[in-house]
């Protein structure tokens, strides 16, 4: 989900606006709630529409609108209508070849919104600390929603939202890339790798994968973390004389395993 379709987004934006909640408020009720639905709902984006069909939308938000209304009104307005025209060219840059490519972050607007909606859900849940997936995760997971492209996320790439924000802190790396002939400096992304050395930190990385799974929608938290469960419960069965006791490693090769075959 890209920032145009995010309803979260879009209403942080509004509420950040001078009069932005009677703006959001009025918006919502004519059931334009992100900036995709906006920028369509007055022209289109290669057509600026006219005083009198702002006039006509401003007194549908607002009643009786001020200038100051309008204009807040316009900006809004210009903004959704030069995101959406952003977020079409990059779709057509990028290579549609690679499903993956097409995946897109998912607003932070969008994932403290589905975090809170979460914590609701999953009461007996407490989503913080070694629980907490990172945003890395999170965009991870979403990859494959949007894509299509079932992969699996070894524990390890299951970071928590604490090591992220610890390791941004440092100055990130640069590196060069040549984009259509121009040559440009981007910014290496840091990625943070979860330490699954033992039992409980394998469960605890596991977990927040199986959270991210949930907050994106691609698999409810019950039906991973009975995975999860059954898992680990096999490193504290009997073993049969002659038989050694399962390890770690094999408990790995068997969740590769079963997302391969889900894939």
């Amino acid at each position: 989900m890209s920032i145009v379709d995010s309803a979260a987004a879009f209403e942080r934006k509004c509420k950040e606006l001078r009069g932005g909640d009677d703006l959001f408020a009025g918006l919502s009720a004519l059931g334009v709630t992100d900036f995709s639905t906006l920028a369509f709902t007055l022209g289109t984006p290669q057509k600026a529409p006219t005083d009198e069909q702002f006039e006509d939308l401003g007194g549908k938000v607002f009643q009786s609108p001020t200038l100051g209304q309008l204009a807040l009104l316009r900006k809004l307005h210009f903004e959704a209508t030069t995101l959406m025209v952003a977020s079409i060219n990059e779709q057509v840059k990028t290579d549609t070849s690679d499903p993956t490519s097409l995946a897109k972050r998912l607003p932070a607007a969008e994932k403290q919104s589905r975090l809170e909606i979460q914590m609701k859900r999953l009461a007996g849940l407490k989503i913080a600390g070694e629980l907490a997936p990172s945003h890395q995760l999170l965009d991870a997971t979403n990859a494959m929603v949007e894509s299509g492209v079932l992969t699996w996320i070894a524990p390890s790439k299951c970071s928590k939202r604490d090591d992220e924000i610890q390791a941004n802190i440092k100055p990130a790396a640069s590196t060069l890339q040549i984009e259509q002939s121009t040559l440009k400096v981007a910014q290496v992304p840091v990625a943070t790798t979860a330490d699954v050395g033992s039992e409980l930190k394998l469960q605890w990385a596991m977990q927040r994968r199986g959270i991210a799974m949930d907050q994106c929608r691609l698999l409810d938290w019950a039906h991973h973390e009975e995975w999860v469960q059954w898992l680990l419960q096999t490193l504290t069965k009997d073993v049969p004389a002659g038989f050694a006791a399962v390890k770690l490693d094999q408990l790995l090769r068997a969740d590769k395993e079963l997302w391969t075959i889900l894939a």
